[in-house]
């Protein structure tokens, strides 16, 4: 007599799991279209034209400005040679040009 490979349980599990994962599919995507096309009719755009545009240049204009606010405090900041006491002695050394 021969061993079965797979139980006549786990066949059954296996149809019923699959059978809910495509049953679910299809309620999802029931969804889905009801959102997008429901009696509302089809969705507006999320933002208007050249939103895009405006959105890159504000944050690239606030990205600049962060830049100028780090570089003004970094100029007004006292350098401190103690944290780098090998600098003043190899800027003392002769540049060969």
């Amino acid at each position: 007599m021969r061993k079965r490979l797979v139980g006549f349980g786990f066949l059954l599990f296996f149809f019923f799991f699959i059978s809910g994962i495509l049953l679910a599919h299809g309620i999802v995507l029931w969804i889905a279209y009801y959102v997008a096309f429901g009696p509302h009719g089809p969705r507006a755009p999320v933002s208007p034209p050249g939103q895009g545009l405006k959105v890159f240049l504000a944050t690239m204009g606030l990205v600049g400005v962060a830049g100028v606010i780090t570089l003004a405090i970094r100029a007004l900041g006292a350098w401190s040679p103690s944290i780098f006491p090998w600098v003043p002695c190899i800027l003392s050394l002769p540049t060969i040009v």
